[in-house]
């Protein structure tokens, strides 16, 4: 109400970015360990490839397009731009970049923490290095914007990823389900909060 729409969509375009680059980093390291550690996961070769590939994308691209975009003339360059700045200085800034690293990870690791904790609670518990490597992969899922929260995806990922860590399909599906009415649970309260929008600025 009181930023505009420009701003508060920008703010929490840079919140999400913020807590997928958490889980960015749990995934790719837990990744890297499980792989080349004695008694990690047994990652069959073509997941193991699919895996790094992702990795590798979702680790040049991103920059790369925004440093692309940033250079373009007109209104996306200067939208570019203006995002490239509000990220530097909420997220990389000296200031705060300890503090936003030390969020986005603690972020990251509760809600891998909580589809854990799904997953013993349906009866079918995850390793460690499992829940690590391979919950951050189900829920980078819920990014593709084709779904309502990723319902859909994110049950397919885990019914297809959650075998290498030694559960049926069925396991992972349910466990998924668990965790994605969990989450809808607890964002229930937030409902006390909305008001009437009387009025957006632009």
């Amino acid at each position: 109400h009181d930023a505009g729409l420009a701003a508060s969509g920008q703010a929490v375009l840079v919140e999400r970015l913020a807590g997928q680059a958490g889980l960015f980093l749990v995934m790719s390291t837990a990744f890297l360990v499980t792989a080349v550690a004695p008694g990690g996961l047994d990652w069959p070769g073509a997941v193991a490839l699919v895996v790094a590939g992702v990795i590798v994308v979702l680790a040049v691209a991103p920059p790369a397009l925004l440093l692309w975009s940033s250079s373009l003339r007109g209104r996306v360059g200067e939208l570019s731009r203006g995002l490239r700045h509000s990220l530097w200085r909420v997220l990389a800034a000296p200031s705060v970049r300890w503090k936003q690293l030390g969020l986005s990870l603690a972020t990251a690791l509760t809600n891998i923490l909580g589809f854990w904790m799904c997953a013993m609670a349906i009866g079918s518990p995850l390793s460690p290095a499992a829940a690590l490597a391979i919950v951050p992969l189900i829920l980078l899922t819920m990014l593709i914007p084709v779904t309502v929260s990723g319902w859909g995806l994110r049950e397919g990922a885990a019914a297809a990823l959650l075998p290498l860590a030694g559960l049926s399909a069925a396991e992972g599906l349910a466990t998924s389900v668990a965790f994605g009415l969990v989450i809808l649970t607890t964002s229930l309260p937030g409902l006390a909060f909305i008001r009437p929008v009387t009025r957006v600025q632009t």
